[in-house]
């Protein structure tokens, strides 16, 4: 993402939703890529890469309309390149859209659906480092985390931002470490509360 020349950072609120620095900027940003797709000399996979992206940010900005647009134009992408690591990826965005949507029904039935593509991808035979979905597990545990932290089922979500906590910490992550013990810290106030 570092070819994106604006400012698409963001942080978490107390709900664990992402919060944009700059929102004038992050469109600004979903604009140069929805340019950059239009443009014919784009290939499949950067075509999947900038379609996620401008998905992930228009979640983050509430255009839920639009990010799922993109975000199905990444899965159809990725199931073209038989991409497995980026349909993971791919499905929990979108995922999070109808999370943010309060379909929880379906975000949750592909949350479960990833776990199992996880699950079902590992080989005994393999160390899971090898793995390129198995690598992508504390990311799935998260966000399925928060998903349940929005329906308000606070001790699950916790148990899953403990499980990505221990993955995180193994993987020496600060920032993925940093995010996963707000989370918990965050849930740990709605549990004391409830």
């Amino acid at each position: 993402m570092n070819d994106i020349p604006y400012n698409i950072d963001f942080t978490f609120d107390d709900n664990l939703r992402e919060i944009p620095k700059d929102a004038e900027d992050m469109h600004r940003a979903i604009n140069f890529l929805e340019t950059r797709l239009i443009e014919e000399s784009q290939d499949d996979y950067e075509r999947m890469r900038l379609s996620g992206i401008a998905g992930t940010l228009c979640l983050i900005l509430g255009d839920y309309q639009m990010a799922e647009e993109h975000i199905n134009a990444a899965i159809a992408s990725s199931n073209n390149l038989r991409d497995r690591r980026a349909q993971l990826r791919n499905l929990m965005r979108l995922a999070q859209v109808y999370q943010y949507r309060q379909q929880y029904d379906l975000a949750d039935r592909i949350f479960k659906q990833v776990i199992q593509l996880v699950e079902a991808s590992r080989d005994a035979t393999q160390p899971d480092r090898n793995n390129p979905l198995v690598t992508e597990l504390d990311m799935v545990y998260h966000e399925y985390g928060k998903c349940l932290f929005d329906q308000g089922d606070y001790e699950i979500a916790l148990h899953l931002f403990e499980k990505a906590l221990k993955i995180r910490e193994y993987k020496q992550d600060e920032v993925l470490i940093a995010s996963s013990q707000h989370a918990i810290q965050i849930t740990n106030k709605k549990l004391a509360v409830h």
